[in-house]
C-alpha cells in the first residue's frame, strides 16, 4: 500500500526518468528547423551582396551595428512570416486596423470639426 505525504517532504525529480526521444520531440521541433534554416540562407545571401557590391567583409557586416540591426530584422521576419498566408493574415489585420479609423473620417465627411472650429 502507497505511504502517504505531506506538504514537507520533499518532492525528488530525477530527469534521466524522462526517455530523451520525449525531450526531442517537445523541444527539438521539425518547425524550428525550417525557421533556422530560413534566417541563415537569407541572411547570408544579403551578407554576400553586401559584400559583393559594398566590399565589406562578413565579420564587419556583424560587428557594426547596422549588421546587427539586419540580423535582428531577418530573424524577426523569418519567425513571424513563416509562409505566404502569415502576410495575407498580416494586410487583413492592418486593414482592420484602418477600417475604424475610415470609418471615423466618414462620419466627420462635409462637416465641420469642432476641433477645427476652436483653431
Amino acid at each position: 500500500s502507497p505511504e502517504p505525504i505531506s506538504d514537507t517532504t520533499p518532492v525528488t525529480f530525477d530527469l534521466s526518468e524522462i526517455p530523451t526521444s520525449v525531450w526531442v520531440r517537445r523541444f527539438h521541433l521539425p518547425e524550428a528547423e525550417l525557421i533556422n534554416g530560413r534566417a541563415t540562407m537569407v541572411g547570408f545571401t544579403v551578407a554576400l551582396l553586401v559584400d559583393l557590391v559594398f566590399h565589406v567583409r562578413l565579420v564587419d557586416q556583424l560587428t557594426s551595428p547596422l549588421g546587427q540591426i539586419a540580423t535582428l530584422g531577418t530573424v524577426l521576419f523569418c519567425l513571424f512570416v513563416r509562409s505566404d498566408k502569415d502576410l495575407d493574415v498580416y494586410k487583413e489585420l492592418s486593414d482592420e486596423a484602418t477600417f475604424y479609423d475610415k470609418q471615423w473620417q466618414a462620419t466627420w465627411e462635409g462637416k465641420t470639426r469642432p476641433s477645427e472650429t476652436e483653431q
